[in-house]
């Protein structure tokens, strides 16, 4: 008797699923990463914004002869106050002498995910788990601007929207 040979046999079928599976493994963690990218992506457009329009502002105060500096903690002469750009209004909302919680690299290109990595108040913050509301600019006595977020509760956007 002839016996014919249909279907799948248990070793292709173990090795369709292996392929399954290592295809799994390498897109998976790639698509889990997609919304932090984006928060990060969002972010950095933010912290853009506000440097712009906090050096605009910056070098009208200067013309207007409404600056002041003071030395901060490293010694080095700084703006005598913050610009606060709140990005929900895209606008520098005022001039204060409040800091922010985290300071930042001034190379925004640059930013990855983990480049804020910061635990205030048992909450830890990074640019890809929150979207920053509320970003913070001065300058230092050349006038570059040195950046700043502000990331306490209720200085983040919430998902909806994005």
């Amino acid at each position: 008797m002839k016996r014919k040979n249909s279907g799948i046999t248990l070793v292709i079928l173990i090795l369709i699923i292996a392929v399954i599976v290592m295809a799994a493994v390498i897109v998976v963690p790639y698509i889990l990463s997609i919304p932090g990218r984006h928060r990060l992506s969002v972010n950095k457009s933010n912290a853009r914004q506000a440097r712009t329009l906090a050096s605009d502002q910056y070098h009208q105060d200067v013309a207007a002869g409404n600056v002041t500096y003071k030395k901060n903690d490293k010694g080095e002469e700084v703006l005598d106050g913050y610009y606060w750009y709140d990005s929900t209004q895209d606008k520098i909302i005022h001039s204060d002498h409040l800091s922010g919680d985290a300071e930042l690299p001034t190379d925004i290109d640059n930013w990855k995910i983990d480049t804020l990595d910061q635990t205030i108040r048992k909450v830890h913050y990074t640019l890809g788990t929150d979207i920053y509301r509320y970003w913070v600019v001065t300058f230092n006595k050349k006038g570059q601007p040195e950046i700043e977020v502000s990331v306490m509760k209720g200085d983040t956007y919430t998902e909806k929207g994005y």
